[in-house]
């Protein structure tokens, strides 16, 4: 009887140990697919990668021992409402980047990126909503994610950033035909500009 007591305990125990891990693991990972939070330098990729394999692996192993426990019929209701929210977690932190950007920026109407031709490997994408929302992402060693707000007045693209922007970033371009030249950015990264 003590044995029993104490194996429901260390069943409950295990399960709360378990459910915490998903939930600090998942909503870690789903903050980092807000636009402007995902960037990551070379070593921290590595660090996301590792994190991805825990995080899926306590999932997958939490769905399999729902089922079995379902199986055997005990704490049924449990088991049913656990592996679908773990589900529902696993989803969001996979979709979560894409259901923001389609919801909340909606339709692209400018790409911006560098023409690919330069020593320092600069990598560069602006990508322009339709509601006047940016989201950009630049790489040189490491990744970094900005988000903000445009203005085009004429021949002249305005940025206004939410965080802290990346060097090889200004906040005012000229464009002349489909090519942007920075009127106040650090670098002289050249610049093209799709629809």
């Amino acid at each position: 009887m003590m044995n029993d007591n104490f194996r429901d305990y260390a069943t409950i125990l295990g399960q709360l140990i378990t459910i915490s891990l998903i939930l600090i693991l998942g909503l870690f990972l789903i903050y980092l697919k807000i636009p402007g939070n995902g960037g990551l330098c070379d070593p921290e990729q590595i660090m996301y990668v590792i994190l991805w394999l825990v995080f899926l692996t306590i999932d997958i192993t939490f769905i399999i021992n729902s089922l079995i426990y379902y199986r055997k019929r005990k704490w049924i209701k449990y088991r049913i409402i656990a592996a679908y929210s773990t589900l529902s977690i696993v989803l969001l932190a996979f979709s979560f980047r894409w259901l923001i950007i389609h919801f909340y920026y909606g339709n692209a109407t400018y790409k911006i990126i560098n023409d690919g031709v330069n020593e320092d490997f600069i990598s560069i994408n602006i990508v322009l909503y339709e509601n006047g929302k940016f989201f950009s992402k630049t790489y040189q060693n490491c990744e970094n994610e900005n988000t903000g707000t445009y203005n085009i007045n004429g021949n002249l693209l305005i940025l206004k950033f939410n965080n802290k922007k990346h060097n090889f970033l200004g906040t005012r371009y000229l464009i002349n035909d489909s090519h942007l030249k920075c009127l106040n950015g650090t670098t002289d990264v050249k610049l093209i500009m799709k629809e």
